[in-house]
């Protein structure tokens, strides 16, 4: 389970729930400092690099389970 979000909140839930939390800081409103403080395992600045994490992180770890 991924979690993605802006704010502590989105982080702490994440984290209650065990999921991995993605934090974005392309919001006006969001810090980095912020997410990491309350768990964010990666934060990134831009979308475009959702789509870079997720196939770096996700789609290559399932097509590595699979052999």
């Amino acid at each position: 389970i991924v979690v993605i979000g802006d704010t502590y909140a989105d982080m702490l839930g994440a984290k209650d729930f065990q999921a991995h939390a993605v934090g974005c800081i392309w919001c006006e409103n969001a810090r980095e400092d912020i997410l990491i403080e309350y768990g964010a395992d990666v934060v990134l600045k831009e979308p475009i690099e959702m789509i870079e994490y997720i196939d770096k992180y996700f789609i290559n770890k399932i097509n590595n389970t699979k052999k």
